[in-house]
Order: structure tokens, then C-alpha cells, then sequence
């Protein structure tokens, strides 16, 4: 006797946002991530395809992130999901879980054991959450434990990407706007993060450089890595100069207290800007050009610092003389 195939399609789509979220967890991996993690956990709105994952320790926490996640999106939408649709397994039909849902007033749709294909959406958007991270470790030459930023980094893409369904992106369905592609990395490249000058002395370097491992939606800023255990050179990630532009995404990596690693937050940048002074012609060329670069790092490095806005002079005021 053989099995009845399964339908290729969905018999019924939700209308709406929350209408339906699938959810499943991926794991154990077999490298713990920078802080400690072993699986991921996704919530996928069925109408705009938009996902949010949640980096796990032990898979014992899906409750405590079901419960960020349906908070967060009643903050948003005004509403709580209606249907959670997951597999049997044991996080997903604990008496606390279930509990939270009735309070909820969420209906819990669970498949038939041993039939994956029954969660399909889930189980899809888990594979490709595998496949596009180990891509993305093979090309930046990260070791494996850089997993979790790799997955996050893969999610944040895949909302920002218009689906075959549709021909908007998850983003701009969840969000209401079209996602800003011009702020986005590569994974694993180089990325200079600015010391503000609480934390280092007169002579100190102004900017580190680290690794960028992802977006965070907490800080108008990228994710870096600051391990010196990490090599990091030409021939292992390309170098670009990150400039924070959009809101990213959530992460699993701690921003406040001492984080793991030394996990640091890049900051806003500003174009370089050159300025005419009144003694330059008396330097020879050479002088010339030392004296101009020095002028442009010290006025750019200001201006990551935001301790100046550059504006038009008001008609009939005269600036006051700083040098």
C-alpha cells in the first residue's frame, strides 16, 4: 500500500496578515553559534510570506519567543494571530503552551505525525535558511560557529526578495514600504567600527577594523565581530566602509552589558569634506596633500561623531574665526 500524495498547493490562503503562521524550529546545529546557540526558531505569516526567526539556546524556548513574537505583532497590527499551524513536536504541545494559546484566543493547527509535508512552508523556509548561510560562510571563509549571524543575515535578505507569488516583497507586505536595498553588505566583509573617545586615549586609533556578521533591528547600525581570534585580511573578505542607512533586522546578539566576543555596533558615517584655508598656498604640493588628507580624516572622524552639522551662513552674520 503506498501513501496518497499529498496536493502540491494549499487548499486555502490567508487574507491577511496573522491570519495563519507557521512555525518550526531547526536543529541542533553541530557547532554552537558566538553565543551559544544550537537552533532557530521561525514564524512565518502565511499572506505576506514575511519571517522572523529567534536564535535558541535549547529548544525549550520557543514559548518564551512565541510570546515576543505575538506581543510585538499585536503592538503592530493591533491584532493577535489567529492560527498557529506547527508539527507535533514536544515544545509546540507542552500544557504551557497550550495554555498560552487558549488564553490567547489562537487556534493551534497540527499536522499528522511523520507528515512533514503538511507543515511544507515551514519546512521549506527552514531548508533554504540552511542553504543560503552555508553559501554565505563558504564565500566570506568564516568558521562554522559564525552560523547564527549567517542565518540572520539569509532571513534578512530573503524578506527584502519579491516571492513568485507576488510580485512585492515580504518586506514591503509586512511593513507597509519598499525595503532599502542600499544599505545592505556582504556578509563577512571588512567594516570599520568608530571608538568614541570615552573609550580610548589622545593617540588612539579613532576606527577598529572587524568583521560585519549582520543586521540588527535594535540600532540604526550593523552587527560586527570584534574577535581577534578571527582571521580577517584581504584574501578573506573583500573591504568595504559601512554606512548604516536603513533599520535592520532582529538579532540574538546581546547590545547591552558585556557583550560575547566582543560584539560591537558600527556607527553613522558621512561623506569626507574638504575645506579651503587661508594659509594653504604658502605649503609646497607635497606639505600640501599631507596637511589636505589630515584635514579630511579629522573632519570626517567629527562628523561620525556628530558633534557638527554643516549649514548655510544666515544672511548678514559673519562666522566667528576657530583657527
Amino acid at each position: 500500500m503506498q501513501q496518497i500524495p499529498y496536493p502540491k498547493a494549499a487548499s486555502v490562503r490567508a487574507r491577511r496578515p496573522l491570519e495563519l503562521i507557521h512555525s518550526d524550529i531547526c536543529g541542533p546545529m553541530p557547532t554552537p553559534s558566538i553565543g551559544g546557540k544550537l537552533f532557530f526558531v521561525t514564524f512565518i505569516d502565511d499572506f505576506t510570506g514575511y519571517t522572523v526567526i529567534y536564535l535558541l539556546a535549547k529548544n525549550s524556548e520557543v514559548l518564551s519567543k512565541l510570546k515576543d513574537f505575538v506581543g510585538i505583532t499585536r503592538n503592530k497590527f493591533g491584532r493577535t494571530m489567529q492560527t498557529l499551524r506547527t508539527d507535533n513536536g514536544g515544545e509546540y504541545t507542552s500544557e504551557k503552551m497550550e495554555e498560552f494559546l487558549s488564553n490567547n484566543g489562537i487556534k493551534h493547527q497540527l499536522t499528522v505525525p511523520f507528515s512533514p509535508p503538511q507543515n511544507g512552508v515551514s519546512e521549506r523556509k527552514n531548508r533554504s535558511l540552511t542553504e543560503m548561510p552555508r553559501c554565505l560562510l563558504s564565500q566570506s571563509r568564516l568558521p562554522n560557529k559564525f552560523w547564527g549571524g549567517a542565518v540572520n543575515t539569509a532571513n534578512y535578505i530573503q524578506n527584502s526578495l519579491p516571492t513568485r507569488a507576488c510580485d512585492k516583497t515580504p518586506y514591503e507586505l509586512w511593513r507597509g514600504r519598499k525595503p532599502n536595498l542600499a544599505h545592505m553588505k556582504q556578509f563577512g566583509c571588512t567594516a570599520y567600527a568608530y571608538i568614541h573617545k570615552e573609550n580610548r586615549k589622545k593617540l588612539d586609533q579613532k576606527v577598529t577594523e572587524e568583521i560585519f556578521v549582520g543586521y540588527d533591528q535594535r540600532s540604526k547600525g550593523y552587527l560586527i565581530y570584534t574577535g581577534e581570534d578571527v582571521e580577517n585580511d584581504e584574501e578573506t573578505t573583500e573591504k568595504h566602509k559601512v554606512v548604516s542607512e536603513e533599520e535592520p533586522r532582529r538579532s540574538e546578539m546581546k547590545t547591552k552589558g558585556k557583550p560575547p566576543e566582543r560584539l560591537g555596533y558600527l556607527t553613522n558615517t558621512t561623506k569626507t569634506i574638504s575645506e579651503n584655508f587661508k594659509d594653504l598656498d604658502k605649503l609646497n604640493s607635497e606639505e600640501k596633500e599631507k596637511w589636505l588628507l589630515a584635514v579630511d580624516e579629522e573632519i570626517n572622524s567629527l562628523s561620525q561623531n556628530k558633534t557638527w552639522e554643516l549649514f548655510e551662513l544666515p544672511v548678514g552674520k559673519k562666522p566667528v574665526d576657530g583657527f
